[in-house]
Formats: C-alpha cells, structure tokens, sequence
C-alpha cells in the first residue's frame, strides 16, 4: 500500500508535534533517495508548518529531487459562519506542483479525486507533474486533503490502530456490500406471504450492516470529537476560497474535480459568488442536487448504467478473441460469458468454496465475485487483467487473482501505525444527505430494505448492492453526532443564464458504472449556458480519463490554456483506446492529446471510496 508512516492525534502538544514533523520529514528525504513513489491515498510524511507568511502560504519543499514539488499547511476556521464565537481550527494539508517559471502564469487549478475521503495531496505528490503537462506549465496544481480526510488535521479517526481498522474491513469487506446471488435474486418477489430465503437472508445482512454503521459511528464520535460534525461538502467549499485567496489574492478559483470531487464543484458554483469563480472541470458527475437529498432517495443512486458496462466488457472480449482477452478462449459469445459469471456468483451464494494460494486462507463468496466485478467497471485499460483473473476463477476455481484485489491488506507493522480516514466516505456523505424530521421521518428498516433490494433487482443484480451502506446515513448521523447537521448545503442547484463568465466544462461517459450519464445532463440542464457538456459517446468506465479521448484531451487543454470553449452546447468526442487494445497515440505535434494519455495511463481509481 505504501509508506508505513503515522499521523499524530488531534490535541498533540506543540512541542511533541513539532519533534513529529521533523522525524517525519527526514524519513521522507529518505524514502526519497531509496526510491519510494508517491502514491494516493497514503498517509505521506507531512512538513507541519501551519503558519501563513505575510498572508501567503509558507511553501516548503517536499521532494529531495524536484523542487516544483512542494507541501504546506493552512489554518482554516472550523466553523465559517462562526469564527468569533467559536475559534476552533482545521489544518488543511496540501501540495502544490509549481508552474513552469520560464512561462506566464496563469493562477491555480485546485484538484480533488472524489472519494468521498480520497487525497489530494497524495493526487498531486503522484501525478502533479502529468497535470502540469496537461497545461502546458501554466498554473500552479493544487492538491488538498479536505477536512477530515488523510493528513488534514483533526482527521476522521475511528480506531486505535491500522491494524484495527484493517481487521474490521476483513470481518465484513466493506459497509454496504453484500453476500447476494444473481439471477436468482430476480426470482424473488419482496414480501409474498412466504418469505424467502434469499429475503430472509438479506435482511439479516442489512441488519448487520445497520448495527456495525451504529457501533463504528459510535467509536468515530469519540476518537474525533465534536469537530466531527463540521465535515460536510459546504465548508470544503469555503476552505477552498480561504485558501484560494491566500494564495492567489482575488483571483477568480479553478478547480478540477473527478467523480464525488464534482459535488464539490457543483457546491463552488453555487456557494460562492461569482466573480470569485474561474474555470471549473467536473468529470464523472455525481447529481448534487439528488446528492443533498434524503438517504432512501440518493442511497442507491448511480449504478443504472453498471450492467451495459459489463455487456461492453464481454462483447470487446468475444471481438479481440483468445489472443487478447483470456475469456475468449472458453467463450464464444458474450451473452454465454455473461451468464456464466452470474452463475458463479449464484454458486458461490450457495456454496462458497475454499482458497489456499493466497496471503491468507479463507472462503470465496458471492461478495469477493460482486467486488471484484464492481472495480473491474472503472477502467478499461484493467480489462485483460480482469478476464485473466475471471477465467481462472470460471475454468479452474483459482480464486487467488480475485481474493488478492477485493481482500483488505492486513500487516503486521499496521499495528504501531494510526487509522486512515476510511470512514470519512460514511461521515461526510451523512453530512451532507438532508436529515428526517418530524414532517419527513426516516423509512421504517424493512422499507429501507425493500428500496435497497428492488433497486438491485433493477440496476444490477450483479453488483447494485455496493452503495447499500449510505442508506443507513441517519444512524451514521445520529451516532455520530452530526446532529443538527453544522455544514450542510441543500441547494438549490442551477443558475440563471449568463451567470457565470467562464462556462464550466462537463465531462462524461456513455456508460459509467456510478456516475451515469444522466447525471452529467441533469447538470448540463439546470446550469444551461453556464455550461459546456463533453460527452465521449462510446466511453467506459469511471470518468473521461478512464477511456481515453484525444478530443477530450484538447478539449481540457483550450479550456486551461488558450481560453477557449467548445463551439457547440454539447459536443461528441470519440475515444482512442479500444477494449483489450494498446492505446492508439496521438501525433507527436498533439501535445494536448499527448499530455492527457499520459496522466489517463497513470490514472487508478481508489476502490476504497464511494466514486
């Protein structure tokens, strides 16, 4: 996974924390010269300055061989509306990869990964230099870790230990998931006079997943504090234009910002005014307006389009035969290939088969096929790997591929290390869902799970159980202590025409297995001329730079660098990278297209977050 470095508890006195930074700092310059690689997601080792220099940021650098690469940290008020009477503060981690010096500077492009709880400053430690490719060296690229998240301080801690964390995500693989069959899930009728077993047995697990969201949310609570509650999207929004303003004083803010990174960026448009706000992608586009709604409506959002995905996924396998995709070996038609995978999910319900290859013996189950199937949907590039691995698994019962992707890391030296912020997906998304009351109260549980298990039937009985878990947001909420909810937005969202100087750019996939493409025009409509709409029609995966589009590319190039929309309201582009084929490059004058399939071939999507 990474760096085996720790992060100090909230309420470190000064003088331990600043002994902390150092030490962590010269491990740093050390994994540097052994020739560590910044990845995201990881608890990276972190320069502790908090203080603003002359109402700037102090900037220090944080790689020993790139000196355009460098670490900060700024002191936000924790609640923005109320920063007199409450003086509590937030510490935002972030990186920046510098312009290029010998060129004008443009300003800032601040980038979030999604998540909800995905790193900034891991995105930019990793891939700065290929976003700065991608603007020719223009501006400044800005990671953060937004509150609560990674190396942002105080951070959504709810065990003692990674050791602890790790086994709790071994126990149940993941909130939310679930044990189910396939096919034979849509042989079942909710609630006919005879239960079924296959009912019987998902409310069992649902219940599971309730009471572990209630003990969990409990512990998160007591580890983090009352600050816990100030972690919603809205006060990421006024952090972004504090810091902004630091940094680049009243210029307007640009932002990028990947699947849950474009509720951000939905929330910046409509939060902060604007004259304040520049040019903004959002790519892979989760509905804002569904996403403040109440848990039983947007709980289950997003997965509509998963199953055409997958129909992609075996019918470019069966076209690029046995030569470039294993499954074509013991398939010759799609359908057939499709079938025998919800037949493996429906066996391993019923009989879940033994494994001895891996890191650790255990049992493969429905849950391990429907994980693996549902990460498998997020980049195209990952296909032949895929059906190597679900060959194994369908001709030989060799699980060991699967088991090794879907199966938490769990190590020894996880023990003296602190937890990440995994959970901060549950705690922020609660934040943000709208709260029952008295006129709207919550849905009794078995309505709750009647929503969740007709849901599945209709996305994707193959995997549309992955979200189940936000459906219990009003027990994270209310064990958590986010109640009366202290920095949420509710809308509403759109805007009037001609609101925005600079029109932001929508970028979306045909099919997206969780940010659907109707997500991205419901945008597109209540935004109207405020907005340009990129669709990469015969795109798939989890955002545009999952499947790469030269036009795409140059499209986000004119927009950064020379200034320039796309003509029309709504533009089609092609993708350049075939299922199971080598990526077709671009001419070597491209160097928008060429930047862009660089950062796309770097690109991984985090399994751990919700998008």
């Amino acid at each position: 996974m990474g760096l085996p470095f720790t992060q100090p508890d909230a309420g470190v006195p000064t003088a331990k924390l600043k002994q902390f930074c150092w030490i962590r700092w010269a491990a740093l310059i050390v994994a540097c010269i052994v020739g560590w690689q910044f990845q995201d997601n990881l608890r990276l080792p972190w320069p502790c300055s908090h203080q603003e220099e002359n109402g700037g940021v102090s900037w220090t650098p944080c790689s020993s061989t790139n000196s355009r690469l460098q670490c900060a940290r700024v002191t936000v008020p924790l609640d923005h509306h109320n920063p007199v009477d409450d003086p509590r503060t937030i510490s935002i981690a972030l990186t920046r990869y510098t312009s290029d010096p010998s060129l004008t500077k443009k300003g800032s492009i601040f980038i979030n990964p999604g998540g909800p709880g995905a790193s900034g400053t891991g995105m930019v430690s990793g891939r700065g230099h290929l976003f700065s490719q991608m603007v020719q060296g223009h501006y400044d690229i800005v990671g953060f870790d937004p509150r609560g998240v990674n190396l942002t301080t105080p951070y959504i801690s709810c065990f003692p230990s990674r050791l602890d964390e790790a086994a709790s995500h071994f126990e149940s693989s993941r909130l939310g998931g679930l044990n189910l069959p396939s096919t034979s899930l849509l042989n079942v009728t909710w609630g006919e006079h005879k239960i079924s077993v296959i009912q019987a047995d998902f409310e069992r697990q649902f219940l599971l997943h309730s009471k572990r969201a209630e003990s969990i949310a409990r512990k998160c609570r007591e580890r983090t504090g009352d600050e816990i509650a100030f972690m919603g999207t809205e006060a990421v929004v006024h952090d972004i234009d504090y810091i902004s303003r630091l940094l680049e004083g009243s210029a307007p803010i640009n932002y990028w910002g990947f699947s849950y990174g474009t509720v951000i960026g939905q929330y910046l448009i409509q939060i902060i005014p604007p004259n304040r706000l520049g040019k903004i992608i959002i790519d892979g586009v989760v509905d804002a307006a569904i996403w403040a709604d109440y848990p039983h409506i947007a709980g289950m959002m997003g997965l509509e389009d998963i199953d055409q995905v997958f129909a992609s996924f075996a019918s470019a396998c069966i076209t690029a035969g046995p030569q470039n995709c294993a499954l074509a070996e013991s398939f010759d038609d799609s359908d057939h290939l499709l079938s025998a995978v919800d037949s493996l999910i429906d066996n391993l319900y019923y009989r879940p088969r033994p494994y001895f290859d891996a890191l650790y013996p255990g049992v493969a189950t429905a849950a391990d096929i429907r994980q693996f199937l549902f990460t498998s949907a997020y980049k195209v590039e990952n296909w032949p790997s895929v059906a190597i691995a679900l060959n194994e698994a369908l001709t030989r019962n060799n699980f060991t591929a699967i088991i090794e992707q879907v199966r938490p890391e769990m190590k020894n030296e996880f023990a003296g290390q602190n937890d990440t912020s995994f959970m901060a997906i549950f705690i922020i998304t609660a934040t943000d869902l709208k709260p029952y009351d008295d006129e709207h109260p919550p849905p009794s549980f078995n309505e709750l799970a009647k929503i969740v298990f007709e849901t599945i039937q209709t996305d994707s009985p193959r995997v549309a159980d992955r979200f189940a878990g936000v459906m219990h947001a009003a027990t994270w909420a209310k064990y958590a202590g986010l109640d009366p909810r202290r920095s949420r937005f509710g809308g509403p969202f759109g805007l009037p025409a001609n609101t925005l100087s600079t029109p932001i750019l929508i970028l979306t996939n045909k099919y997206d297995p969780v940010t659907p493409l109707s997500h991205a025009q419901n945008a597109k409509e209540r935004l109207g001329n405020n907005a340009r709409l990129v669709q990469q029609t015969d795109g798939l995966g989890h955002c545009t730079i999952s499947h790469v589009s030269h036009c795409t590319g140059n499209a986000i190039f004119n927009y950064f660098v020379k200034d320039t929309l796309p003509e029309a309201d709504s533009t089609e582009c092609k993708v350049d990278q075939q299922p199971f084929e080598s990526l077709v490059e671009p001419a070597s004058f491209d160097f928008a297209a060429k930047a862009w399939s660089e950062l796309a071939k770097d690109w991984e999507h985090s399994s751990l977050g919700m998008f």
